[in-house]
């Protein structure tokens, strides 16, 4: 335990310098929308806006997030921001959204607010290539307020071939706060993990999140896998991100999208829970979410 806890303190202490000062970061936005004429008159204009500061068709949750109105609590969000386009008296337009929620089952479309409720419009996405971001695409006729509405659609239940973990088995995540934001949410890098008893150095070890509740209340970084970087039959360090990537990184905003976890509630809250899958190449466990799991009680207090 001693060896482990060395070993812990040291990447820490690592990542800590790298990132130092880090204070308090907004996590990289998502892509604004982008409207393009198709047809017709090409002389409108279009308002990018944060759906925040809409005054209508939007609600707040009572964790303070804000979403759209007209739907289950916690089943929809908006995706980035939000478009207003007036003076498209004729024609068409090509109104696209990136998506970069998608790769993490995410699933979405483009949606007009007409008066009284979000109605879905016919789009197409295109999931992104070589790490680029999905994007949701739309023909658009006419003026109105336009949104990517999006639902996490949660896998179902994982299966695996390989047996159980034996006792006693554990895992610390190795995390960075990449975002604090003033509503008390929270956006985790999560570069790597230590397990204990280790794996052989090469060795794949993957983690994959489900059962989240409240649905949707935890989205990003649901799965990842990486290499053991340090290992031997006592402890294991897994790193999820490249480590020439990982060590190169000199601030909280450089965490690779991939990396971040988003609670999309404050992580204290009551009600907030999840089983983590922790699968090496001999065997699996699963594991009830806990603060002191993710290695950030201390950010919280």
């Amino acid at each position: 335990m001693k060896k482990t806890a060395l070993a812990l303190l040291s990447i820490t202490l690592i990542i800590s310098l790298l990132l130092a000062p880090a204070g308090t970061v907004q996590a990289a936005g998502w892509a604004d929308p982008v409207v393009t004429p198709l047809s017709g008159t090409s002389n409108f204009t279009t308002s990018v806006i944060d759906p925040i500061t809409l005054q209508y068709g939007i609600t707040r949750t009572a964790q303070g997030l804000t979403v759209p109105s007209g739907f289950p609590p916690g089943e929809k969000q908006f995706g980035g921001k939000a478009v207003i386009i007036k003076g498209l008296e004729t024609g068409t337009a090509s109104l696209c959204f990136s998506f970069p929620t998608y790769r993490y089952g995410w699933r979405g479309g483009v949606y007009q607010w007409n008066g009284t409720m979000w109605s879905l419009i016919p789009s197409t996405t295109t999931e992104g290539i070589e790490g680029s971001p999905a994007t949701v695409c739309a023909t658009i006729t006419g003026d109105g307020t336009y949104a990517l509405i999006t639902g996490f659609t949660e896998p179902p239940a994982l299966s695996s071939s390989l047996p159980k973990c034996a006792e006693p088995f554990s895992v610390a995540f190795l995390t960075y706060p990449v975002m604090i934001s003033e509503s008390d949410l929270f956006t985790l890098g999560i570069y790597g993990m230590i397990t204990e008893p280790g794996f052989p150095a090469g060795s794949r070890i993957s983690y994959s999140i489900f059962g989240v509740t409240p649905h949707g209340a935890v989205s990003g970084a649901l799965s990842q896998s990486g290499d053991v970087f340090i290992g031997d039959e006592d402890f294991s360090v897994v790193f999820f991100i490249d480590p020439d990537t990982l060590f190169s990184i000199s601030s909280p905003e450089d965490f690779p999208e991939s990396s971040r976890l988003y609670f999309n509630v404050n992580p204290e809250t009551p009600e907030l829970d999840f089983t983590i899958r922790v699968t090496t190449p001999t065997c699996y466990k699963d594991f009830p979410f806990s603060l002191e799991l993710f290695n950030f009680l201390d950010e919280l207090n």
